[in-house]
């Protein structure tokens, strides 16, 4: 998990870039979401469910804030993977409503991957 670095970093809450495989599994073990448990590498239920409680943690602690971007690219990639009935993307909605977000300036490199800034909030 990335975490901030830096003198910036006292005044950034405890907050986490959940990576797009962590909502699918998740997703995946949630009774009311349509992913199908199929559709991740993740064979082991038990597995599926340490991953879906984890989530439901982050979600229901205000403390802990989801690190996303304001060019939508962290999100653009959950939503290719998410519909937004999925259990791991109304948790990122969630987090945005509750303004538990740390906004960053991504980038992407030549291949198309996106890049955290060295030190994030960015300025």
């Amino acid at each position: 998990m990335l975490e901030p670095s830096g003198p910036a970093s006292a005044a950034v809450p405890a907050s986490r870039l959940v990576d797009t495989n962590v909502l699918i599994v998740a997703s995946a073990a949630d009774a009311g979401s349509p992913f199908r448990q199929e559709g991740t590498p993740v064979d082991d239920a038990a597995l599926r469910q340490r991953v879906f409680d984890w989530l439901e943690a982050f979600e229901a602690d205000p403390a802990r804030h989801a690190v996303l971007d304001a060019g939508w690219l962290v999100c653009g990639e959950y939503g290719h993977k998410l519909s937004e009935q999925d259990y791991g993307w109304l948790v990122m909605m969630h987090k945005i409503d509750r303004n538990e977000v740390v906004w960053v300036d991504v980038q992407s490199d030549a291949d198309g991957n996106a890049v955290l800034p060295p030190r994030w909030p960015a300025p």
